[in-house]
């Protein structure tokens, strides 16, 4: 691209944002093989408390921020981190990173996506929230079936790789954690994870 003289500048830049969104999808795609095939063959998964989630969730969004500027979408996160919870902090990434992702993919231009926890009896609860296009009953009913392709594009055309939420339940379970759906199509997602709830 420097040295081809029949590049404009607003071509290149159009290469480049090509690049990184490959680059991204790519890096995602084998984060989540390599955390599933981590799942299949090891029968321990080593958990820590977790006191730092504002920090982990701020830095997953900053892993969009290309796309969120470009939908011109608003972010919030309501997280209190005394609420600690035990996790393997690598999956949680990639959980976090897989969620995100989705709610950056399926959101209209100018809306809102937030991140917040809460306590739930034994667990504490943190949901991502997003204005997007929503998911009808059907599909929420199927949505974690791997037997089952649920696999839609975004709201820009951005392409998926259909894995990316059955690998999150499988990472979300591995550390005794649940997860569920909730949507009111077409207005919107929230994905509700659970850990177990550390005393202090």
């Amino acid at each position: 691209m420097t040295e081809d003289p029949d590049l404009d500048e607003g071509q290149k830049k159009s290469i480049m944002e090509a690049m990184s969104s490959a680059a991204q999808k790519g890096y995602r795609v084998l984060e989540n093989v390599l955390n599933w095939a981590k799942v299949q063959v090891t029968d321990y998964t080593e958990i820590s408390p977790v006191d730092d989630l504002s920090v982990i969730v701020e830095r997953n969004l900053v892993f969009f921020d290309d796309t969120i500027c470009k939908k011109d979408l608003k972010t919030s996160v309501a997280i209190d981190n005394k609420l600690v919870f035990t996790c393997n902090k690598d999956q949680l990434e990639s959980i976090l990173r897989n969620l995100i992702s989705n709610a950056v993919k399926f959101s209209k231009p100018g809306g809102h996506i937030g991140v917040y926890t809460q306590p739930a009896d034994d667990k504490i609860e943190i949901t991502i929230h997003d204005e997007g296009i929503g998911i009808s009953a059907e599909m929420q009913e199927t949505i974690f079936d791997s037997t089952i392709n649920n696999q839609r594009s975004g709201t820009q055309g951005e392409e998926g790789t259909g894995m990316g939420l059955l690998i999150v339940k499988e990472l979300v379970e591995s550390n005794s954690g649940t997860i569920t759906c909730r949507s009111h199509f077409p207005t919107g997602t929230e994905f509700i994870i659970a850990f177990p709830h550390v005393r202090q």
